[in-house]
């Protein structure tokens, strides 16, 4: 019965300690972002590597992997029961041809998979455009620690240039603006994002998005890594979800399911 009791105990106080931290690291981060800690400059040597107009054209240009190749269209089913040899979102036709369609709607919504305190709830919602060449992404996500007082709230609109690395592959770089909302206190900025899928084998794909928000007081990061199965146009994704608030982390495992148009 001791023994019991003392497991207990130990238990509780393990529990405490994760409460408490999960607690600090919201208040700590929101304290940063009012410029209340000690790191408060920001290096423009920095700003400038991330932003520098050296590499924003290169992976603004989209490069075709053959000669003549045609114009880039969408398969909103990236693997199709009856061409099994074919894996992603692109297709490449000519324009008499009409394989695939100029434009395509991406749909995904995210929720937070069964965890302990020290990790975060999550909802989220985003949608992507993808227009030829172009596309136009925008999304909406709270993330909640169990014990801490308020949400991290998070709205992002972007366009961007697709650029291509494979066959079966897509990607983007993106430019846009990001809000983060804290306790009802916004802090805004512009953002860069680059987002890659890869459809390696059927019915799998795995995606990456990186995203760096510049605030007054340095940079807010967010990362996501995913793995999806995909069902005609359905696709279900489970993923590792990061924040990196000017130093303060936050990390949760989330599921998706998503929907091509």
């Amino acid at each position: 019965m001791r023994n019991r009791i003392i497991l207990i105990a130990l238990l509780l106080g393990v529990i405490g300690t994760s409460v408490t931290n999960a607690q600090s690291r919201t208040e700590e981060a929101k304290k940063r972002l009012e410029g209340e800690s000690g790191n408060t400059s920001i290096s423009m040597i920095a700003t400038a590597i991330e932003l520098t107009a050296d590499v924003l054209p290169e992976f603004f240009y989209f490069r075709a992997i053959r000669p003549n190749e045609p114009r880039l269209s969408y398969n909103p089913t990236p693997y199709n029961r009856y061409n099994s040899s074919y894996g992603g979102i692109r297709t490449f036709a000519d324009d008499d041809i009409q394989a695939g369609q100029s434009r395509m709607m991406q749909l995904r919504f995210n929720t937070s998979m069964p965890q302990g305190t020290m990790a975060m709830e999550q909802f989220a919602f985003e949608a992507k455009w993808h227009l030829r060449y172009w596309a136009i992404q925008s999304k909406y996500e709270q993330l909640r620690e169990i014990a801490a007082p308020y949400p991290i709230r998070q709205f992002n609109i972007t366009i961007g240039r697709k650029f291509r690395f494979l066959d079966n592959g897509d990607a983007g770089l993106y430019l846009g603006f990001r809000n983060v909302n804290l306790s009802n206190d916004n802090y805004s900025g512009p953002e860069l994002l680059t987002d890659f899928s890869w459809y390696f084998h059927a019915p799998f794909s795995l995606n990456y998005t990186f995203s760096s928000m510049l605030q007054r007081y340095g940079f807010i990061r967010n990362h996501e890594l995913s793995a999806g199965i995909h069902r005609g146009r359905m696709n279900f994704q489970l993923g590792h979800r990061w924040l990196d608030i000017l130093g303060v982390h936050f990390r949760t495992i989330s599921f998706g399911i998503g929907v091509n148009i």
